[in-house]
């Protein structure tokens, strides 16, 4: 950049001076010497812009080349990925009927399995609570058999007592309790050596 700068700085230069040595006369006729050096350094800028600028500019075309190109390819690509997403997106969007269909059909069969297994699961615990219930009745009958007959035997019991009792005369209490004695003597005799 600096050497295009010197390059120009020397053309206007040259001309300058060269329009200062005439003495700031216009002569409408061209002086053979002045053109021939104004090409001559033209000339000689053109080769060295070409020789000094010539490589860093075919190394920086070439990079601009490869960039371009890699950038090409990473867009392409992109392109590539974005039509095959068009392409699933509009096959999903062509079968979206199909797809809500599926679903509810899996729904569907879902709920079904559900109720199945919800009904199994009722069934079973009415059985397990009739099972229960039966158990539960079948105790409080044992239960209440029970405190019936314990009922019935008291009432006996008490029943036979007070005839017993209206039935007993005093003879009759003698000889008990003579029995009774002896029964208790018994015993004892029995058990001494």
């Amino acid at each position: 950049m600096t050497q295009w700068v010197m390059s120009g700085k020397q053309l206007l230069l040259s001309i300058a001076t060269s329009s200062a040595a005439e003495g700031g006369h216009h002569d409408s006729s061209i002086n053979p010497y002045l053109l021939a050096s104004v090409i001559t350094n033209f000339i000689v800028f053109a080769v060295i812009l070409v020789r000094v600028i010539r490589p860093s500019v075919g190394r920086a075309l070439v990079a601009r080349r490869t960039n371009m190109e890699r950038a090409m390819i990473e867009a392409k690509s992109k392109q590539n990925e974005a039509e095959a997403r068009l392409r699933e997106l509009q096959y999903k969007l062509d079968h979206l009927e199909e797809e809500v269909q599926r679903i509810i059909r899996s729904y569907e069969a879902e709920a079904i399995t559900d109720r199945d297994r919800l009904r199994q699961e009722a069934d079973r615990a009415v059985e397990r609570m009739a099972r229960e219930a039966d158990s539960t009745v079948e105790q409080e009958l044992r239960k209440a058999e029970h405190r019936i007959q314990q009922a019935a035997l008291e009432a006996t019991m008490r029943l036979s007592e007070s005839i017993i009792r209206a039935r007993l005369t005093e003879a009759d209490q003698r000889r008990l309790t003579d029995e009774y004695i002896k029964d208790l003597a018994m015993p004892a005799s029995s058990t001494a050596p």
